[in-house]
C-alpha cells in the first residue's frame, strides 16, 4: 500500500486518540498542585499519590482500549465512512507475502492499545515537574521521536499502516522506560504488580465476556455494554479502590462521582 494511502488508515484512529488524551491532561491538571505540595515534603505523599494515579488512569484507560477493540468497525464508519474498511493488503515478513483484509479499523485496534501506555506517561512527566527534573523531559521526548521515526522506516514497509501503529506503541514504551528510570531515582520504585493486578485482571473478563457475546451474535454495542459491566464488578471484587490513600487523590479531582468510590475514611 502507498505511504499516503497508509497514512490516511492510520489517521483515522489518530482522531480518536486525540480526544481521548484529553482524559489523562485534565487528570494531571486537576492533582499537579497536589503533587506540587507534597514535592516540598519528605514523607512520601507525593510517591503514595503517583502510584494511587497510575492505578486511576490504568482503571480509566483499559476497558477503553478494550471497548474500541470490539467497536472500532462502527467507529472509523461514523467518522470516516465504509471506503475506509474492508480494504484489501499484505504483510511481507520474512520474504512472505501474507494477504488480509482489513482498513483504518485494524490500525485503530492496534493504535488504541497505547493509551494505556500514554496515560501512565502522562502523569509520569508532571511527577516530573513536581520534583524539578523538568530539564528530562526534553532529551526523553527527542528519544521517542527519534524511536518513532525509526521504528515507522522499519515497520511501515512490511506491515503498513498497522506498522505504524505499532510504531506509536513502541515509540510510548520508548518514552516509559526513561521516564520510570528518573521517578525511580527522583520518586521512588513503582509497584507494577499492584498497580495493574487489577485492572488487568479485570479487563481481561471484560473481553472473554465481549468476545464470547459478539461470538454468539450478540450487537456488538449491547456486547461491549455488558462487558463493562462486568468490568465494574471485578474491580469490586478485586478491591481495586481500596487504600486510604487513594480517597486523598480523588479528593484532588473535580468529579464528584469518582469521589464515591471508595468507603467512607475510618
Amino acid at each position: 500500500m502507498a505511504g499516503a494511502a497508509a497514512v490516511g488508515l492510520y489517521s483515522i484512529g489518530l482522531k480518536y486518540l486525540d480526544g481521548l488524551n484529553i482524559i489523562p491532561s485534565m487528570f494531571t491538571m486537576a492533582i499537579f498542585p497536589l503533587m506540587s505540595r507534597f514535592a516540598r515534603d519528605a514523607s512520601g505523599n507525593l510517591h503514595r499519590s503517583y502510584i494511587i494515579s497510575l492505578r486511576l488512569l490504568t482503571i480509566l484507560s483499559l476497558p477503553i482500549a478494550m471497548a474500541v477493540t470490539f467497536l472500532a468497525t462502527p467507529l472509523v464508519f461514523l467518522v470516516g465512512g465504509a471506503q475506509y474498511l474492508n480494504i484489501p493488503g499484505e504483510f511481507h515478513v520474512f520474504g512472505q507475502t501474507i494477504p488480509y483484509m482489513g482498513g483504518a479499523d485494524l490500525a485503530f485496534q492496534v493504535i488504541i492499545w497505547s493509551i494505556p501506555i500514554g496515560f501512565v506517561n502522562s502523569v509520569t512527566q508532571y511527577v516530573l515537574i513536581a520534583v524539578n527534573q523538568q530539564h528530562t523531559l526534553t532529551r526523553t521526548f527527542i528519544l521517542g521521536v527519534v524511536f518513532n521515526v525509526v521504528g515507522n522506516l522499519i515497520l511501515i514497509p512490511s506491515f503498513g499502516y498497522v506498522g505504524a501503529a505499532a510504531a506509536t506503541i513502541m515509540s510510548e514504551v520508548a518514552l516509559l522506560i526513561p521516564f520510570y528510570l528518573i521517578v525511580r531515582r527522583h520518586v521512588g520504585t513503582v509497584p507494577w504488580l499492584r498497580v495493574f493486578a487489577a485492572p488487568v485482571i479485570s479487563v481481561a473478563a471484560m473481553g472473554i465476556i465481549t468476545f464470547a457475546l459478539v461470538r454468539l451474535g450478540v450487537n456488538a454495542w449491547l456486547a461491549v455494554s455488558v462487558g463493562l459491566a462486568v468490568y465494574a464488578v471485578m474491580l469490586v471484587i478485586t478491591g481495586a479502590f481500596r487504600g486510604d490513600d487513594m480517597q486523598q487523590v480523588l479528593r484532588a479531582l473535580p468529579v464528584g462521582p469518582l469521589k464515591r468510590l471508595l468507603p467512607a475514611a475510618g
